[in-house]
């Protein structure tokens, strides 16, 4: 190959690199303004910058969710999640941000424990994912199924009060005060200020 050729050829790749490392650095300007202003429009600029960047797509789909555009948001995160299958992070933002949408259309919790239960077989031993699910579950008023993820998450974790509080909730629920006060008391050792959130009715 001749030499000035071969100089062309440098010179265009080198532009071309240059070119990527501005595109994405604007792209991740846009992103960083979105965080800050919740401006959809930044957010989605970013994306059509990128259109396979997790990051950016799961940002655009919070704030579609925000401006009341949940068919896009659900859309923007199946292709993150396909972009980004295994990246447990990404499903918990995922169902946040379908819980979010959920106060205009219910059925958008199902796509949030959907989302939970398919990252839980990708990290068993996370006892987020559980205590997640466990949430969604007893909103649904499934109670049954709620009280087994709950104490998943505790076992998982054994000193995770937030689990043993929303679990001693369900139990309030179904009047097994015992139940309430065991969980309640395990709580409280673990962390003090817990003494005051829950309070078990008189017989």
């Amino acid at each position: 190959m001749p030499r000035k050729v071969l100089s062309i050829f440098v010179i265009v790749f080198t532009l071309y690199g240059l070119f990527l490392v501005l595109k994405m650095y604007f792209a991740d300007f846009l992103y960083k303004q979105s965080q800050s202003s919740n401006e959809y429009e930044l957010a989605l600029a970013a994306k059509n910058l990128f259109p396979q960047n997790p990051h950016f797509l799961l940002q655009a789909a919070r704030l579609a969710a925000i401006n009341n555009q949940q068919a896009q948001a659900a859309v923007f995160i199946r292709l993150a999640l396909a972009t980004s299958p295994s990246e447990i992070n990404f499903y918990k933002l995922s169902s946040q941000i379908y819980t979010s949408m959920a106060v205009k259309k219910a059925t958008y919790l199902q796509d949030a424990l959907k989302t939970l239960q398919k990252a839980k077989t990708l990290a068993p031993t996370d006892p987020v994912l559980p205590y997640q699910i466990a949430n969604i579950l007893s909103a649904i008023k499934n109670n049954k199924e709620a009280i087994i993820y709950y104490e998943k998450a505790i076992q998982l974790k054994p000193n995770y009060d937030n689990a043993m509080m929303r679990l001693a909730e369900v139990y309030i629920e179904q009047k097994n005060y015992s139940k309430t006060k065991e969980l309640l008391d395990s709580a409280i050792k673990i962390n003090p200020q817990n003494k005051d959130k829950i309070t078990i009715p008189q017989n």
